[in-house]
């Protein structure tokens, strides 16, 4: 892709004094804002923070390639900085950054994203690239060496006429390699592995052909190719579809892996180690390499997460479709009530028999997938309605799931390998999911769902029966929980409980939860205007979004204050987010939708009482920002 049209010398900034993310990103943002690229500097500037909280966008050797989505932005654009060295943004190979491309795109331009950033990512694993950018001491010498990557359609098929010849006089290759990456954003790391799989293969005198998996597949290798294979590399972070590979013997790593060294991967691969074989007409499934380095926590976390991901969508949906039934009266949807409304029993359906019913199928499904690969998927949902129908709930899911799974782990992978190429299409059609599911159908039905059933009613029971000083105490609990790492593990551990117990009709939790991830962006929010000499220019800017975010029960807001000052801002944060719980939980405050902030209180019904949710998120907020004033240090005065 030709991208020297998105980039001037006025969108190049060479400045050792910006040594830190946060003024990279306020300096990117501005620049497409005073260009008119952008419609607001600082809603730009949040969109470059939620996209790194997602994972750092450094790549290697001091490159970094920040991005963003934008619905601030019209249209795609480039800039470029050569700064001082950033020790809080690292490379993936633990190096600060010190160069670095920001990249804005609209929010619905997914694909022109794309290109640009495999671009880029492909020309940064150049190290002459790389050399040349950092050596230029100018915008007018940056925009020479960024202009090598757009050349014409012409020269470039001169380039290719001249490789080609130059292939015809070559030595034969040693051999041939193809490969296959994949990371889990589907981008950066995606095509710097390629490159440099490219790279070392050539250099080593093997022919090379690589597949990236990104957002979309890109050079696809035919089965031949693959057949007639010396070496298969598979540098994957994610799940990918492994049956192409039935009976291969492959290398199974990471990204980072063959970004760090390909050419040692590649040299111990042809010595004979690391080498596995692949299972017979195997379905999806992850990297074995990759997996056997995680710890069995590690595994059972990737798997769970995989799970709650699959459900979130019908959780969401579902609970906000029934909460909107009861603006026409709580029992509106029943056809015996006075109140009944004909609208009100279709929305109920929708959301109640439909979405929410599949919530906890859902979860077994995604967990069994993540562990098995396609050949899960049937098992899970099984397993998942099971469980749904015989009362164990969303732990019966989780535990479904998780057996499920590793039976048809099992069938199609470590037996699947045995079975004869002839007869293995039929076996992975017919016999895994016929074994899968009746072998973990009977031992689920026999042996788990009731006594899971049984714990989940004595804890629906304890629940139902907390009085204020137990409610307390788990409100507590709930929202230091919510607030330790805002939207991470711990987070989502918690909230994913209260989700689950909505099945069981307990709406208390997930209340409790809302109330308690509202509170850090809005207390921070009040905490910039009280004590406006503890925070810098740009956190009270951030401090002003995170007004919107905290009533939309956002808290990933509150994570650029916490990563500035963690020891003084996180404390601070689980004190008023316990409060909050504590006091909702409290007086019993339930929530019939499991998202939404503040503004499902505008919906009739939803909370059972909304001036208690309301006085919660209030205490929680003003504790917060009291404690944030009394806890941080006032800034230097230049930098207010």
């Amino acid at each position: 892709m030709d991208i020297t049209g998105l980039i001037d010398e006025s969108r190049i900034v060479v400045d050792p004094s910006i040594t830190s993310k946060d003024e990279l990103l306020h300096r990117a943002a501005k620049i497409f804002a005073e260009q008119g690229l952008a419609d607001s500097e600082e809603g730009l500037y949040q969109d470059f923070l939620k996209r790194e909280a997602q994972t750092s966008t450094g790549i290697e050797e001091g490159f970094g390639i920040p991005h963003a989505k934008s619905s601030h932005v019209s249209g795609a654009g480039l800039a470029f900085f050569h700064t001082g060295v950033i020790q809080d943004y690292k490379g993936l190979d633990g190096s600060d950054i010190d160069c670095a491309f920001t990249i804005v795109v609209p929010a619905d331009a997914a694909d022109e994203h794309l290109q640009i950033l495999s671009t880029l990512a492909q020309n940064l694993a150049e190290p002459e690239f790389r050399d040349a950018l950092r050596a230029a001491k100018d915008p007018a010498g940056v925009l020479k060496v960024i202009g090598s990557i757009g050349k014409p359609a012409e020269a470039e098929e001169e380039d290719v006429a001249t490789d080609a010849s130059d292939a015809a006089d070559a030595t034969p290759a040693k051999g041939s390699i193809v490969a296959v990456t994949s990371c889990p954003t589907g981008i950066a790391h995606t095509y710097m592995a390629a490159q440099k799989i490219e790279d070392a293969a050539k250099k080593l005198g093997y022919a090379v052909k690589v597949e990236t998996q990104g957002a979309k597949v890109e050079n696809v290798l035919t089965q031949a190719e693959i057949d007639s294979a010396d070496l298969i590399i598979l540098a994957t972070d994610r799940a990918i579809d492994l049956s192409r590979f039935s009976e291969k013997s492959v290398v199974q790593t990471s990204t980072g892996a063959v970004i760090k060294d390909a050419e040692g991967v590649i040299e111990q691969a042809f010595a004979g180690n690391g080498l596995t074989k692949i299972g017979a007409i195997q379905g999806e499934a992850g990297s074995e390499g990759t997996e056997a380095k995680k710890s069995v926590g590690q595994q059972l976390y990737t798997h769970f997460m995989a799970g709650v991901n699959m459900m979130l969508p019908f959780v969401i949906a579902g609970g906000i479709i029934i909460a909107l039934s009861f603006a026409f009266g709580i029992h509106a949807s029943d056809p015996t009530d006075p109140t009944y409304n004909p609208l009100a029993e279709a929305l109920n359906n929708v959301g109640g028999n439909a979405a929410f019913a599949l919530m906890v199928p859902a979860l077994a499904a995604g967990i069994a997938q993540s562990i098995a690969g396609k050949q899960g998927f049937a098992v899970g949902l099984t397993l998942g309605m099971l469980a749904r129908l015989g009362g164990s709930g969303f732990l019966g899911g989780m535990v479904g799931g998780l057996l499920g799974g590793y039976v048809a782990l099992c069938f199609s992978d470590k037996l699947g390998s045995k079975v004869k190429s002839g007869i293995a299409p039929i076996y992975q059609l017919i016999v895994v999911p016929l074994c899968s599911i009746l072998i973990s159908g009977l031992v689920f039905h026999f042996f788990i769902n009731a006594p899971i059933a049984f714990v989940l009613n004595a804890l629906t029971d304890w629940l139902n029966s907390l009085g204020s000083v137990t409610g307390v105490a788990f409100g507590l609990l709930i929202g230091c929980m919510m607030a330790f790492d805002m939207g991470g593990p711990v987070n989502k551990a918690i909230s994913t409980f209260a989700i689950g117990l909505m099945s069981q009709g307990i709406y208390a939790p997930v209340c409790a939860c809302m109330a308690a991830g509202m509170t850090p962006p809005l207390g921070l929010a009040l905490a910039t205007h009280l004590f406006p000499n503890k925070f810098t220019k740009e956190e009270k800017i951030q401090g002003n979004s995170c007004w919107i975010l905290g009533l939309s029960y956002i808290t990933e807001g509150a994570i650029p204050f916490a990563v500035a000052d963690p020891l003084r801002v996180i404390p601070s944060l689980m004190v008023g987010s316990a409060a909050a719980a504590a006091i909702s939980l409290g007086f019993g405050v339930e929530s019939m939708a499991p998202h939404g902030g503040i503004w499902v209180i505008l919906i009739p019904n939803v909370i059972s009482n909304p001036l208690i949710y309301a006085l919660a998120i209030a205490v929680g907020m003003v504790l917060t920002a009291l404690v944030v004033g009394i806890l941080k240090k006032p800034v230097p005065e230049d930098q207010r």
